[in-house]
């Protein structure tokens, strides 16, 4: 059934005007109820799903405000959210970016800010540095780290933080291994 946007007509008579008057609330309640508990349930209005209309990118959200919505990206439907003016940003199905160079290193950016720096890297001395393939953009928190391979190790600490890179020391000259690292900042 389709809904009629101009019922009731002003000249016509009430017997002729029901049935499209009842037309439109069918029409409504079939349109309310499709991803909605129904009407007169203790849940009515809420959803009970919901669809996304396939958007085109990009999507710039109003400032003071927020959206979200769906997008093709490379033949796959994908979640997008942005706020405050700022263009929408993919929340679902995200690869890390990964590094160059010798060391394996990724890179993955949290829609909220939150940043991650991980990878494995080898180390055969008391010192070196690990640049990040990608600095942070204003803070860096924490650098956690553990053996991956290679003898057991004595007095090795995380120093010198900062947005670009940190130093993997060590107390005691050490044989060579290789470390895991994960950096979280913003």
């Amino acid at each position: 059934m389709a809904y009629s946007p101009n019922i009731p007509v002003g000249t016509e008579f009430p017997s002729r005007s029901q049935p499209k008057i009842l037309n439109n609330f069918i029409a409504i309640s079939n349109a309310f109820n499709k991803n909605h508990s129904d009407f007169n349930e203790a849940t009515e209005g809420e959803h009970s799903l919901v669809d996304f209309v396939l958007q085109e990118l990009p999507q710039l959200a109003k400032a003071d405000s927020s959206l979200l919505f769906a997008a093709d990206v490379d033949g796959t439907p994908e979640m997008f959210y942005g706020a405050n003016g700022e263009e929408a940003k993919q929340i679902t199905n995200i690869e890390p970016t990964t590094g160059g160079g010798t060391d394996t290193s990724y890179s993955f950016d949290f829609i909220n800010g939150l940043s991650l720096r991980f990878g494995l890297i080898p180390h055969n001395g008391t010192t070196k540095t690990i640049t990040f393939d990608t600095p942070f953009a204003s803070s860096a928190y924490v650098v956690f780290f553990t053996i991956y391979n290679g003898p057991p190790r004595e007095g090795m600490y995380v120093g010198d933080l900062s947005l670009e890179s940190f130093r993997l020391r060590s107390t005691v000259q050490q044989g060579s291994g290789n470390y895991f690292y994960l950096a979280i900042g913003r």
